[in-house]
């Protein structure tokens, strides 16, 4: 088992009907056992979300974004030109540096942004593997409560936080978290679609 590797899931709020905001979540991890894939219940649990981050606050934790304008809305795919920098921004809170960092998204990236990801933090880690996911539904279960999704634990707990601070962004607890607003990621955006 690698000690010295940083595992991250990376999702979003999924809610691109939305015109008032959208969340980009990161959640970090140092064990292993967050990197491995396994079954989760379909419906959103933000009891086991709060239990994964209580239970070892000093090795698991999470950052986000909170994009409020229509315009980023409707930019597919936001999330990776936010994964690194909301992953430097973790990177000092741990007691060593890893080499090695292990990125699970949800869905499929194109080329082009995992060279950005991957650019990005190249300066910082050794090693960067990007994981693309597809979080799998058994759609052949006949009742909605056997609908599992299948994806690693870290990337399931991205999506949980998304979710829920979507729900609760304007709790005060989290205005300490938020890495990016949208005028950088508008700066970044625009930046490489100028290349």
């Amino acid at each position: 088992m690698e000690r010295n590797v940083l595992y991250i899931g990376a999702d979003d709020s999924n809610n691109h009907d939305s015109r008032t905001a959208r969340v980009l979540a990161t959640t970090f991890s140092i064990f292993h056992k967050d990197s491995i894939y396994r079954n989760f219940p379909r419906e959103k649990n933000h009891k086991e979300l709060f239990y994964w981050l209580g239970s070892d606050k000093q090795e698991r934790d999470f950052r986000f974004a909170l994009l409020t304008e229509s315009y980023f809305n409707s930019m597919q795919p936001i999330l990776p030109f936010a994964i690194p920098k909301l992953a430097l921004d973790y990177v000092p809170t741990l007691r060593e540096t890893p080499n090695k960092v292990w990125i699970s998204i949800d869905g499929i990236l194109p080329r082009a942004h995992r060279e950005y990801i991957r650019r990005s933090l190249n300066p910082y880690f050794k090693e960067i593997v990007i994981n693309n996911v597809i979080k799998r539904r058994n759609i052949m279960a006949r009742r909605s409560h056997d609908k599992k999704l299948f994806c690693p634990t870290v990337l399931k707990m991205a999506d949980s936080c998304a979710n829920h601070i979507y729900d609760y962004f304007s709790n005060s607890y989290l205005e300490e978290r938020v890495v990016l607003d949208q005028s950088r990621l508008r700066d970044i955006y625009l930046e490489l679609k100028a290349k």
